[in-house]
């Protein structure tokens, strides 16, 4: 569901926060996990750049989102990236700050798969108002990335309403 780099650590903490068990149906611990990583990585699922933490392949975090809504596990998967990973505000009732365009990224995502248009906007809001980075990233890169990445007309068709979300 996210394309953002975490590191190990915090991946094993969404991990055991959702309920997932090991073979001997405990929690996972860093060395349990790290077989099933390192299988991923091997496979070309997952991928790893110098000193970061492992993500999604970029070619497959939209079709493997689309597989969690279908399976109607996407909503705890958001609701734990939020419990774990959500983007902080600098102080209290204040404008999220993204520290990377992948959280923006990520929380947009969200957002369209959740079909909340006023999620969207806010994210939009704050991060146009506090990023400070010459070479922001549209909304319409964005939804041309997650729309056609690939494009798949059925998931598409389930939007409840594309135009209004496709033309912020």
């Amino acid at each position: 569901m996210s394309g953002a780099l975490i590191n190990r650590t915090s991946f094993l903490e969404c991990f055991n926060y959702i309920g997932a068990r090991d073979h001997n149906y405990k929690p996972f611990t860093n060395s349990t996990l790290k077989p099933y990583i390192d299988g991923l990585l091997t496979a070309g699922l997952l991928v790893q750049g110098q000193g970061q933490g492992p993500q999604c392949h970029p070619l497959l975090v939209e079709i493997v989102t689309r597989s969690a809504v279908k399976a109607d596990c996407f909503e705890v998967m958001a609701k734990t990236v939020h419990d774990k990973l959500g983007v902080k505000a600098r102080w209290q009732d204040s404008p999220l700050y993204f520290q990377r365009e992948s959280q923006f990224i990520r929380e947009v995502r969200i957002g369209l798969y959740s079909q909340n248009l006023s999620f969207i906007n806010k994210q939009i809001e704050d991060y146009n108002r506090y990023n400070n980075s010459k070479d922001k990233i549209s909304i319409e890169n964005i939804f041309e990335q997650i729309c056609t990445n690939p494009f798949d007309a059925d998931w598409f068709r389930t939007l409840q309403a594309p135009k209004q979300l496709l033309t912020l």
